[in-house]
Protein backbone atom coordinates (compact mmCIF):
# COMPACT_ATOMS: atom_id res chain seq x y z
CA UNK A 1 0.00 0.00 0.00
CA UNK A 2 2.78 2.72 0.74
CA UNK A 3 4.64 1.62 -2.76
CA UNK A 4 1.12 2.98 -4.36
CA UNK A 5 1.68 6.42 -2.38
CA UNK A 6 3.28 9.36 -3.88
CA UNK A 7 6.87 10.33 -2.06
CA UNK A 8 5.22 13.99 -1.32
CA UNK A 9 2.17 12.45 0.40
CA UNK A 10 4.32 9.93 2.60
CA UNK A 11 6.22 12.88 3.39
CA UNK A 12 3.48 15.03 4.32
CA UNK A 13 2.28 12.35 6.74
CA UNK A 14 5.46 11.61 8.22
CA UNK A 15 5.36 15.50 8.77
CA UNK A 16 2.07 15.90 9.70
CA UNK A 17 2.66 13.21 12.46
CA UNK A 18 5.74 14.23 13.82
CA UNK A 19 4.36 17.66 14.59
CA UNK A 20 1.42 16.05 16.24
CA UNK A 21 3.78 13.69 18.52
CA UNK A 22 5.93 17.16 19.26
CA UNK A 23 2.48 19.14 20.02
CA UNK A 24 1.22 16.85 22.31
CA UNK A 25 4.55 16.04 23.95
CA UNK A 26 4.66 19.97 24.59
CA UNK A 27 1.46 20.30 25.92
CA UNK A 28 1.69 17.54 27.91
CA UNK A 29 4.72 19.13 29.95
CA UNK A 30 2.47 22.40 29.77
CA UNK A 31 -0.05 21.06 31.66
CA UNK A 32 1.89 19.12 34.02
CA UNK A 33 4.14 22.67 34.64
CA UNK A 34 0.93 24.76 35.22
CA UNK A 35 -0.39 21.99 37.77
CA UNK A 36 3.07 21.99 39.08
CA UNK A 37 3.19 26.31 39.82
CA UNK A 38 -0.71 26.09 40.65
CA UNK A 39 0.15 23.59 43.43
CA UNK A 40 3.22 25.66 45.12
CA UNK A 41 1.14 29.13 44.84
CA UNK A 42 -1.63 27.78 46.61
CA UNK A 43 -0.10 25.47 49.10
CA UNK A 44 -0.21 28.24 51.69
CA UNK A 45 -4.03 28.59 51.28
CA UNK A 46 -4.66 25.33 51.18
CA UNK A 47 -2.82 24.80 54.63
CA UNK A 48 -4.34 27.23 56.57
CA UNK A 49 -7.77 25.94 54.97
CA UNK A 50 -7.28 22.00 55.93
CA UNK A 51 -5.77 23.47 59.97
CA UNK A 52 -8.72 25.12 60.13
CA UNK A 53 -10.78 22.24 59.10
CA UNK A 54 -9.31 20.53 62.18
CA UNK A 55 -9.61 22.79 64.68
CA UNK A 56 -13.76 23.11 63.74
CA UNK A 57 -13.85 19.37 63.46
CA UNK A 58 -12.60 19.03 66.60
CA UNK A 59 -14.62 21.42 68.62
CA UNK A 60 -17.12 19.59 67.10
CA UNK A 61 -15.81 16.29 68.25
CA UNK A 62 -15.66 17.96 71.65
CA UNK A 63 -19.68 17.98 71.73
CA UNK A 64 -21.82 15.86 72.66
CA UNK A 65 -24.23 14.14 69.89
CA UNK A 66 -27.44 13.70 70.59
CA UNK A 67 -29.46 11.44 68.98
CA UNK A 68 -33.34 12.27 67.97
CA UNK A 69 -35.50 9.55 67.69
CA UNK A 70 -38.25 9.12 64.87
CA UNK A 71 -41.95 9.45 65.86
CA UNK A 72 -42.53 5.85 65.25
CA UNK A 73 -39.48 4.47 66.79
CA UNK A 74 -41.13 6.12 69.48
CA UNK A 75 -44.28 4.74 68.77
CA UNK A 76 -42.97 1.17 68.84
CA UNK A 77 -40.86 1.81 72.36
CA UNK A 78 -44.48 3.09 74.03
CA UNK A 79 -45.84 -0.25 73.54
CA UNK A 80 -43.06 -2.48 74.74
CA UNK A 81 -42.17 -5.77 74.08
CA UNK A 82 -44.63 -7.46 71.60
CA UNK A 83 -44.96 -11.77 71.55
CA UNK A 84 -44.15 -13.67 68.64
CA UNK A 85 -47.97 -14.92 66.95
CA UNK A 86 -48.45 -18.64 67.14
CA UNK A 87 -48.10 -20.66 63.88
CA UNK A 88 -51.00 -19.90 61.68
CA UNK A 89 -50.44 -22.87 59.15
CA UNK A 90 -47.94 -25.31 60.93
CA UNK A 91 -44.79 -23.06 59.83
CA UNK A 92 -42.63 -20.89 61.57
CA UNK A 93 -42.03 -17.43 59.99
CA UNK A 94 -38.25 -18.09 59.36
CA UNK A 95 -39.37 -21.51 57.11
CA UNK A 96 -41.96 -19.63 55.72
CA UNK A 97 -40.24 -16.77 54.84
CA UNK A 98 -37.16 -19.03 53.39
CA UNK A 99 -40.51 -20.48 51.07
CA UNK A 100 -41.16 -17.43 49.94
CA UNK A 101 -38.14 -16.11 48.96
CA UNK A 102 -37.14 -19.51 46.91
CA UNK A 103 -39.98 -19.53 44.96
CA UNK A 104 -39.25 -16.05 44.43
CA UNK A 105 -36.25 -16.96 42.69
CA UNK A 106 -37.91 -19.49 40.68
CA UNK A 107 -40.34 -17.55 39.45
Amino acid sequence: MLESLDPLVLMALVIVGSLFLIGATAGGIATMMFQVDRERRFAPVAAEQHQRRAVENEAERAQPAVVQISAVSQAIAAEGPTEQPEEVIGLDNSKLGMWIFIASEIM
